[in-house]
C-alpha cells in the first residue's frame, strides 16, 4: 500500500467496507481480515477505487517543477493536507526529485518531447487524477460540503505557510 502511495488506514477501511457484512461493520468484534481474506471481487474492486491496475500497476503523473520555490511549498501544503485529512481528496506525492545540472542534461537527453527540461530543476511523482479540481466541479462530483473542507483545508495550509514566513 505504501509504495503506491496510499494511506493504510483508508485503504483497510475501504477494504473492510468491500468485505464485510453491514451489520458486522457495527459490532466490536468485527472479523480479523487475516482470518476471512479477500475474495477476487473485492480485491478487484479495490484496485479500481484506487487506479490499481491487476498487475500491481498505477499511472502516475509527473510535476515538472523550474522554480525550486514554488516545489518547497506546494511540498509543505501537500504534506499538511496529508496530515489534516486523507480523505480531502487532493493527490498525494509519490515521490518528489530535484535534478542536479548533470542529472537535469542526462534527462533532456532521454527525454524525447518537444520541451526541454534542461531549466526544470524538481517536481513530484503523484498518482494519476482522473480530472482536475476545475473538472471535476464542473462535472458536479463533489457537493458543497466537500467543496467546503476541500477550501477550509486549503486556506489552513496557506495560513500555516504564511504564518512560517514561506509565502
Amino acid at each position: 500500500m505504501d509504495s503506491l502511495g496510499l494511506d493504510r488506514s483508508l485503504a483497510l477501511s475501504q477494504i473492510e467496507s468491500l468485505i464485510l457484512d453491514p451489520q458486522d461493520k457495527d459490532v466490536e468484534c468485527a472479523p480479523d481480515l487475516k482470518e476471512l481474506g479477500v475474495k477476487s471481487s473485492a480485491f478487484h474492486a479495490f484496485c479500481r477505487l484506487n487506479s490499481v491496475q491487476d498487475d500491481g500497476s498505477r499511472d502516475v503523473a509527473i510535476k515538472f517543477m523550474k522554480n525550486v520555490y514554488s516545489f518547497e511549498v506546494e511540498r509543505q501544503a501537500r504534506k499538511v493536507l496529508t496530515e489534516v485529512s486523507s480523505t480531502s481528496g487532493f493527490v498525494p506525492i509519490l515521490h518528489e526529485f530535484t535534478f542536479d545540472e548533470e542529472s537535469a542534461r542526462l534527462a533532456d537527453e532521454l527525454h524525447t518531447g518537444k520541451m526541454s527540461l534542461l531549466d526544470y530543476k524538481c517536481g513530484f511523482i503523484m498518482p494519476c487524477a482522473d480530472a482536475s479540481l476545475v473538472e471535476c466541479l464542473a462535472r458536479g462530483d463533489l457537493d458543497s460540503s466537500q467543496i467546503r473542507g476541500v477550501s477550509k483545508h486549503m486556506a489552513k495550509t496557506l495560513r500555516g505557510i504564511h504564518e512560517q514566513g514561506n509565502l
